[in-house]
């Protein structure tokens, strides 16, 4: 199921960056063009900022495309090595954004986290932003990364908690000593020169840009960058992704049968001698061929040319399993299960 839901994103991902190509308009600075309305623009340009980006409850404000006010806890988080009997868990301290839920916890003893603090992290926005002469959307704003410190220098007192500067922070408790359930804040602001945009035109407004499978593709990013570049970019992180999870989850099969073969052979005595021989081997071989078919099938509609090469691959792997299996003599298995001859001198029990 993962591997095919896997290979289905990932032909997904292709088509939208096929129809991308084919229909993005790059739109020149100061410019408009009616005709793109609805269809997927390109722009590259200075950002005009209409108004100013407050954090109202820091009485903090910047002239920024974006304000992020940034909440983390010190928690407890658990760490889990191996499984069923051989589990183990060991519980460290750190830094989130989000609650760790300790109820969830194999040992709560000690290592319960408070509710979430009362202050949430939160991004506010200036009245408008435009690029060239086209406004650009909250959604749109939203992507662009904050990386200009805005956080204050000087303690403050927050919903009744005292805060004091330490680092690109402000922190609750003691900074250089902090304990479970202490608070740290930053502001981070989004303040580039050059800004590159690349989504629907909605009637003058930068908004998100689907394909016609319904997957989204919108960029908002510092700096100046072309048409080809960004979706070159989306071709490259779809590959490594999609490469990263066929690793992942055929690992997960191979164990799956690592798991099976043994269980078996533990039942089947006969056969244990054979499965301690080959055990990996064989796990592997047919980890790699279920794989390969669920991709196949993935890839069918879509290349049907490569869904055929990937079955003739599981086909190769079937073939060297059964030439594994041949390699074997038969006499391992009629005498897996044979004790060894007693020693010279020995009286046989009994």
């Amino acid at each position: 199921g993962g591997l095919f839901y896997n290979e289905m994103r990932s032909a997904d991902r292709i088509s939208t960056l096929l129809e991308a190509e084919d229909s993005v308009t790059a739109i020149p600075p100061g410019t408009v063009n009616p005709a793109t309305d609805g269809g997927l623009v390109h722009l590259i340009d200075e950002p005009e900022i209409t108004g100013i980006a407050i954090d109202p409850l820091l009485a903090v404000e910047a002239a920024a495309l974006r304000l992020d006010r940034v909440v983390e806890m010190y928690q407890w988080r658990e760490e889990n090595q191996g499984s069923g009997d051989s589990k183990q868990s060991t519980y460290v301290r750190v830094w989130s954004k989000e609650r760790i839920r300790s109820e969830t916890f194999d040992d709560r003893g000690g290592h319960d986290n408070p509710p979430a603090p009362p202050i949430a992290s939160q991004s506010f926005f200036p009245s408008s932003v435009e690029l060239g002469r086209y406004l650009i959307s909250t959604p749109v704003l939203a992507m662009i990364d904050a990386d200009i410190a805005k956080t204050p220098r000087e303690p403050r007192s927050i919903e009744g908690i005292a805060f004091s500067p330490t680092g690109s922070y402000l922190q609750s408790g003691t900074p250089a000593a902090p304990a479970i359930g202490d608070i740290r804040i930053s502001l981070l602001a989004a303040q580039p020169e050059t800004v590159t945009a690349m989504g629907r035109n909605d009637n003058g407004t930068i908004g998100i840009w689907r394909s016609g499978n319904g997957d989204e593709l919108t960029i908002l990013r510092s700096g100046a960058f072309s048409a080809d570049e960004l979706i070159d970019e989306q071709y490259s992180a779809n590959s490594r992704l999609t490469w990263a999870l066929r690793a992942a989850l055929t690992l997960s099969i191979f164990v799956g049968m690592m798991i099976i073969i043994k269980r078996i052979a533990r039942m089947v005595p006969v056969i244990g001698r054979l499965a301690a021989r080959l055990l990996k081997p064989v796990a592997f071989v047919l980890a790699v061929a279920i794989a390969l078919v669920t991709m196949a099938f993935g890839w069918l509609v879509f290349r049907p040319v490569l869904s055929l090469m990937l079955l003739a691959g599981a086909g190769i792997l079937v073939l060297v399993l059964r030439w594994m299996r041949a390699k074997t003599p038969d006499e391992d298995l009629a005498h897996a299960d044979v004790p060894p001859p007693p020693p010279p001198g020995a009286s046989p029990a009994g």
